[in-house]
């Protein structure tokens, strides 16, 4: 894909309402905006697991992305293992959070977060909502 072009996106990950047995996919992106040299390192990317449920629903890749050196206008992706560093003034590659959403329930899913853990200048878990309607 290619970068997302606004650090804010998403404030939430919004499926909406997704029919049984279909999936859907967001993406997100963490970059390190801070003016000065705080470095960010992402410790953990950790997806629901809703109780009563009797297989995964969520699927979780890390990935940067790169301009293509041979096809002009397009992106390649990296695998990224955690823990990933976010240099300052991000100049290291921002990081991608694919989060696919397999409907293999069918019933009401609870409020719901994606909790991304850093530790840095100051140690923090952000927890991006999931929203279905």
């Amino acid at each position: 894909p290619a970068p997302l072009t606004s650090c804010v996106d998403p404030t939430v990950f919004g499926y909406g309402l997704v029919p049984y047995g279909d999936t859907s996919v967001r993406l997100g992106r963490l970059s390190n905006s801070n003016p000065k040299n705080a470095s960010l390192l992402v410790e953990a990317v950790e997806v629901p697991e809703p109780p009563a449920v009797p297989a995964p629903l969520f699927e979780l890749d890390l990935f940067t992305v790169e301009p293509d050196p041979v096809n002009p206008g397009t992106w390649l992706e990296h695998p990224v293992e955690l823990p990933y560093l976010l240099a300052p003034q991000q100049a290291t590659p921002d990081l991608y959070l694919r989060v696919t959403f397999f409907a293999d329930v069918d019933r009401y899913l609870d409020y719901m977060f994606v909790s991304v853990v850093t530790t840095g200048a100051s140690d923090l878990v952000y927890d991006v909502p999931i929203v279905w309607v």
